[in-house]
């Protein structure tokens, strides 16, 4: 209780100038709470509006937190990769579980962050500085133009559906001179050396979820294009990097290794959150066939013979002064 009362004093310090109560004091409208529930996996309540497809029950909450680990330790620790300068303000789009603001806000304990996210996943409990809100990405925001110095987004593949919108709204929230930075894995695996077979099933398995995302317009092969977006948009500066993520420990380098052996592990505890819902809703299978088909999914995965990984694409621009 100490803490929770310490949680809204502090808080006030740094969001005086925001309207309404803080997250912590503020009741969730039944709406939010009103889960849809399919296939044994809970989904926000706007699942059966096409929207966010994927899981957000205990058991993916989990799972995300192993895969922010695993995008930490690929970064080597980095938060982010915009060379920020004291950001006074930062916000964080689909915060999911609230694991990078959580981090972000523990080391910049004088920057004020927000983390929205459409799902109330979030810990009731968290550092002074940081405050989570209910909100919509794809809806029109309510900051004030030139409200961040900072905005930072990552795994938003298969979510969004109008990026160039939302890219835009980012601009719009920034002040002059501010950073975005996008962390997103282009998710469909490649290898150096011809190892992923043509007719794998671990290959084809991308290919019926890109189809099944292209049909329900929430693509997730968009990380390559969000460069040009922030081009787009007005950014400047606009650096992009690749980084190889393993899809296992079949690296010879330990680091990488553990690393892939993680993602491996995210991956195999996702197939049946990544798959149920583009599957039988969009591509119109039968439960039993997707859980058939991810048998022969996870024996690829577990192949140290197949060496593929996922390229995860860091960008960030800066808008003018």
């Amino acid at each position: 209780m100490i803490k929770g009362k310490q949680r809204v004093i502090e808080a006030d310090r740094f969001y005086e100038a925001d309207s309404g109560e803080s997250t912590e004091t503020t009741s969730l409208s039944p709406s939010i709470t009103a889960y849809v529930f399919e296939n044994g996996r809970r989904y926000n309540s706007k699942y059966n509006d096409g929207y966010y497809a994927f899981p957000n029950d205990e058991k993916e909450n989990s799972r995300m937190q192993l895969v922010h680990h695993v995008y930490n330790s690929l970064f080597a620790g980095r938060l982010y990769f915009a060379p920020l300068r004291a950001p006074k303000r930062v916000l964080d789009i689909g915060t999911g579980t609230g694991n990078w603001a959580i981090d972000m806000a523990d080391t910049y304990r004088d920057t004020a962050i927000i983390g929205t996210d459409i799902s109330p996943i979030q810990p009731s409990w968290s550092p002074p500085n940081l405050k989570f809100e209910i909100d919509d990405a794809e809806s029109e925001w309510n900051f004030a133009n030139g409200s961040f110095d900072y905005v930072h987004f990552r795994h938003l593949i298969g979510s969004i559906a109008d990026w160039p919108r939302m890219i835009k709204q980012s601009y719009d929230a920034l002040k002059p001179g501010g950073w975005i930075e996008g962390q997103e894995c282009y998710f469909y695996p490649t290898s150096d050396d011809s190892s992923l077979p043509e007719n794998s099933a671990f290959k084809r398995w991308h290919d019926l979820l890109t189809e099944a995302s292209i049909k329900s317009n929430r693509r997730l092969l968009t990380a390559a294009k969000i460069k040009g977006w922030f081009v787009d948009a007005g950014f400047v500066d606009v650096v992009e990097t690749v980084i190889r993520l393993p899809n296992g420990a079949w690296p010879r380098d330990p680091r990488m290794k553990e690393i892939g052996a993680y993602q491996m592990s995210a991956l195999l505890d996702g197939l049946d959150a990544i798959s149920l819902s583009l599957f039988t809703r969009i591509l119109g299978w039968k439960t039993e066939d997707v859980s058939s088909f991810l048998t022969a999914v996870k024996v690829d995965l577990r192949n140290k013979r197949i060496h593929s990984y996922y390229p995860v694409h860091v960008i960030y621009g800066r808008k003018p002064r």
